[in-house]
């Protein structure tokens, strides 16, 4: 089938020269608590959140505002086209436009094996990923397979621009025990490949425990966030854009004229701090990673580098990468952050919001940006209720979304949220349960979510 995103050969072609940043000049804010509007609510206008059926199971599983529905597309344990059972632990997730269809590709964050496809990278290791087409129309899968396998811990990710899925393995596993090689690395899975793909690791884009990893189309640079804490945030700045496959430059984010800032505590928000790229010297050394997972943001961080708090989900748009910190914050209860790209000299990086009540929300994780740029869907990540939530990029309110209801996994983690290309649905995944959905509304409800 034919598909209208950019090829891999096109965007190589388009020549865009991509380099260091250099920073703006930077006067100091002052150390200030973050003040940011709190809610946690419903939506205005939207009325509470109800326990709704899915249209095509019939199911309670979801709470949702009036008039919202919901199919359930799979779940751990359903028989797939291939034959294969729908691994468990379903995460991070990709949507592409496949012919007018919708591809997605699904993580499945599982540590060790059996694997669950037939060309595994790793024998021993039990993660990977799983390719779905649904119909726009009916919101149901017409397939679904194994695309990859032989991982540990897919947890988030990111497309790129020429139809392929960036996988990143949380972990620092190596050659012992169940595992036969080394681990921790992102892999790339083509979106519309019909079966299960071999794989092998982007070496160059290094060893940092991925979690996130997505490209600007303006220049080809990767941008990776990394799950510990502490942790930096990274950049692959590839010597070819669009063929991660080739050597290029490892870097780690730092803030112009202030080596070291930690951005864990005391910052205000819609500050724009100017921004600048130090870069990582051995980003790849295997068994210095596997004794230290934090050997590549020491390297970083004795240039300068910033400190940040467990990097989750990240997404592209409108020139801008936002990205999650799960329990950053004066509160521990998470920060998202938005790296302006504007161009390869100007970066700046801004607060956009901080949780200061658990009421408002806990640990975000996966994130994805509406079609419109306006809003991000928040994936929780906490203790007790979980909620999807909507953050309001005017203003900085957020509000609930979904809650989940799904009988024994009311405190599973909400993950993969991400829009289809028409920006008609937005698929989501309850992680305990593996189960993926399609949430929907009319026209005039849907306008003020995109």
């Amino acid at each position: 089938m034919k598909n209208t995103t950019v090829s891999r050969r096109n965007f190589i072609q388009l020549g865009a020269t991509v380099g260091g940043a250099i920073g703006l000049g930077f006067t100091d804010f002052g150390r200030v608590r973050a003040d940011v509007p709190q809610y946690g609510g419903t939506i205005p206008g939207f009325g509470p959140l109800v326990p709704t059926a899915s249209e095509n199971t019939g199911e309670v599983l979801l709470a949702l505002p009036e008039g919202f529905k919901y199919n359930v597309l799979i779940r751990n344990g359903d028989v797939m086209s291939d034959g294969r059972p729908f691994p468990s632990n379903a995460d991070g997730t990709g949507a592409f436009d496949f012919n007018g269809l919708v591809r997605l590709v699904c993580n499945h964050e599982r540590s060790s094996g059996p694997a669950i496809g037939s060309f595994p990278y790793d024998a021993g290791a039990g993660g990977g990923t799983t390719t779905l087409t649904v119909d726009p129309a009916t919101r149901l899968l017409t397939e679904s397979f194994v695309s990859s396998s032989g991982h540990v811990r897919n947890c988030a990710g990111g497309v790129t621009p020429w139809g392929t899925w960036l996988t990143c393995e949380e972990t620092t596993q190596g050659p012992s025990g169940a595992y036969l090689r080394q681990h921790g690395y992102i892999f790339e899975v083509p979106a519309f490949a019909s079966t299960e793909t071999p794989t092998l690791p982007l070496v160059n884009l290094g060893l940092h425990y991925p979690e996130a990893a997505v490209v600007d189309p303006k220049t080809g640079i990767v941008y990776i966030t990394s799950d510990r804490g502490p942790c930096g945030t990274f950049r692959f700045v590839p010597d070819v854009p669009g063929d991660l496959t080739r050597p290029g430059r490892v870097q780690m984010l730092a803030v112009e004229g202030l080596p070291g800032y930690d951005t864990r505590r005391d910052q205000q928000p819609k500050v724009k701090l100017p921004v600048t790229w130090v870069d990582i010297d051995d980003p790849s050394n295997e068994a210095a990673y596997r004794a230290d997972a934090l050997y590549t943001y020491r390297q970083g961080l004795a240039k300068g580098g910033a400190t940040f708090s467990r990097g989750e989900g990240a997404w592209y748009s409108r020139n801008s990468v936002f990205f999650a910190c799960s329990n950053g914050g004066n509160a521990g209860l998470g920060q998202i952050f938005e790296l302006h790209l504007k161009n390869n000299d100007v970066q700046q990086l801004e607060l956009l919001f901080e949780s200061t009540d658990i009421a408002a929300m806990g640990a975000p994780d996966n994130i994805c940006v509406s079609p419109s740029g306006n809003n991000l869907i928040i994936c929780e990540d906490g203790s007790g209720a979980e909620y999807l939530h909507l953050l309001r990029r005017s203003g900085n309110q957020i509000y609930r979304l979904a809650e989940n209801m799904y009988p024994g996994q009311t405190g599973s983690e909400w993950a993969g949220a991400c829009f289809s290309p028409d920006g008609r649905t937005l698929f989501a995944n309850l992680q305990g349960a593996s189960v993926m959905f399609a949430i929907w509304a009319d026209r005039n409800r849907w306008a003020s979510i995109t």
